[in-house]
């Protein structure tokens, strides 16, 4: 009987590897976030390839992630039903499928026009064509990229209509899907989702809407590609010192009994916004002439939040710890 069991492992075999850790399909006309990714994923021994049209997409049959980048609008491709498709059969066939996606009107716009739609495969529930709000973005609470939670980012792609969406809280495929990146609410319009997480206990997807080669700060591009495959479960051995181009951490401002101190970003007039976690603005105050060194808040709130400086040289996003003395 043993020697029956040894013919059956010999033609059935073991599980193949994946040939590739990942690979970068660039449609994006003024490609930013693919070289960008690619650079990154070669400098940290990552073993895939770079491609810059459609038809290099069965490759992804070989490989345990795929990254599709579409671009901004004007500077965009739509991903056609007949492509789309290729991508549900990849995600469904290869063991452990990770696929990520950027784009600017991949998930409102486009399918409303024909092309692929990509949200019942990413655990989204809805997507609209919108405008576009502060260019900041942070990293909310959440439990499948906890990496990003309090990192922020400023935002220096293109951008112009950008789809918003919300995540499914009851995926047609299972799993879980949460927002993982927003733009909090600095305008008093509420906040807008930028991206979304989801794991479906087969296969993992991230939909970004706009472009990740165009984020700096603590939320920077070899930031965001780290977070995203430790969520893909591609290991990569990196220390801090040898990510690509990063920006220094932004220390946490500690708010003990409302004395808040600010950093200074040049001369007034400025403005200062405070953001809890969800995103939302919930106070804000203009100094028409010059900046404070410190100002003292005569209701302090207690926990994590965020602190918003805006002058006319600069803007900043600074996670802030407000703390009381007994």
């Amino acid at each position: 009987m043993l020697w029956a069991l040894f013919l059956w492992l010999s033609l059935v075999g073991s599980p193949q590897e994946p040939t590739y850790q990942y690979i970068i399909i660039d449609i994006d006309p003024t490609p930013l976030t693919g070289p960008l990714l690619a650079s990154i994923f070669h400098s940290w021994h990552l073993y895939g390839q770079y491609f810059t049209t459609l038809e290099s997409l069965p490759l992804a049959m070989e490989s345990q992630s795929l990254w599709v980048i579409a671009g901004m609008f004007p500077n965009s491709e739509q991903i056609p039903e007949s492509t789309g498709q290729m991508i549900e059969e990849y995600l469904q066939t290869v063991p452990n499928a990770r696929f990520y996606l950027e784009g600017g009107d991949v998930f409102a716009w486009d399918p409303q026009t024909g092309f692929w739609d990509p949200k019942p495969w990413m655990g989204i529930l809805q997507a609209e064509d919108s405008g576009f709000g502060d260019e900041i973005l942070i990293g909310v609470e959440n439990s499948l990229i906890p990496d990003w939670v309090g990192d922020t980012g400023i935002y220096t792609g293109e951008y112009s209509w950008v789809d918003q969406f919300s995540p499914d809280p009851n995926p047609p495929h299972g799993g879980t899907a949460e927002v993982v990146l927003l733009e909090p609410d600095m305008m008093g319009q509420g906040v807008i989702f930028r991206g979304i997480a989801y794991d479906q206990g087969s296969w993992k997807t991230m939909a970004f809407t706009m472009e990740a080669g165009g984020l700096t700060g603590t939320l920077n591009t070899a930031a965001f590609a780290y977070a995203i495959l430790s969520f893909f479960d591609i290991p990569v051995e990196v220390v801090e010192d040898s990510l690509p181009s990063p920006a220094p951490r932004a220390g946490t401002i500690i708010c003990t009994d409302g004395l808040l101190r600010l950093p200074d970003l040049g001369p007034g007039p400025a403005r200062i916004s405070l953001i809890n976690a969800s995103g939302r603005m919930i106070w804000t105050h203009r100094f028409p002439v010059i900046l404070p060194k410190e100002i003292r808040l005569s209701h302090p709130p207690s926990g994590l939040f965020f602190l918003s400086v805006q002058t006319k040289a600069a803007s900043r996003v600074l996670p802030v710890l407000f703390l009381r003395t007994p």
